[in-house]
């Protein structure tokens, strides 16, 4: 009887030695990817007519965001900054339209997260006619 001990003894300790083996050498998941930030334009729809002082409302998705600005994209002000967003109740921005010259132009929303990601909306249309 004592070598039958001795033996069911030795075997669970092979056991729980292979168990440990396999979770020490059994492959992980890798991380999983952070989401990326986003950004759209929810106010005022596009295409439109703007002047004087717009507010311009956007909607982030994804991670939160630390900071969002409005931008001219396209032309010979490409990646000109015309508002910088405030978050109240909401992400809100104040375009003064005096800003720039009367014409068509796309705007878009950039929003950068905490780690500096950042995130453009797609852009809308807008006609200046101060």
């Amino acid at each position: 009887m004592g070598l039958l001990v001795g033996v069911v003894v030795g075997l669970v300790a092979l056991v729980i030695a292979v168990v440990a083996l396999m979770r020490a050498t059994a492959p992980t998941s890798a991380p999983a990817a952070a989401p990326v930030p986003a950004v759209t334009i929810a106010y005022p729809p596009g295409p439109t007519t703007v002047k004087g002082t717009v507010t311009i409302v956007l909607r982030p998705a994804g991670p939160p965001l630390s900071s969002l600005v409005v931008v001219l994209t396209g032309g010979t002000l490409h990646r000109t900054q015309v508002a910088v967003a405030s978050f109240t109740y909401g992400w809100v921005a104040s375009w003064n339209t005096a800003s720039v010259p009367d014409g068509t132009y796309l705007i878009a929303a950039v929003g950068y997260d905490h780690s500096g990601r950042s995130a453009t909306s797609p852009p809308i249309l807008v006609t200046v006619q101060n």
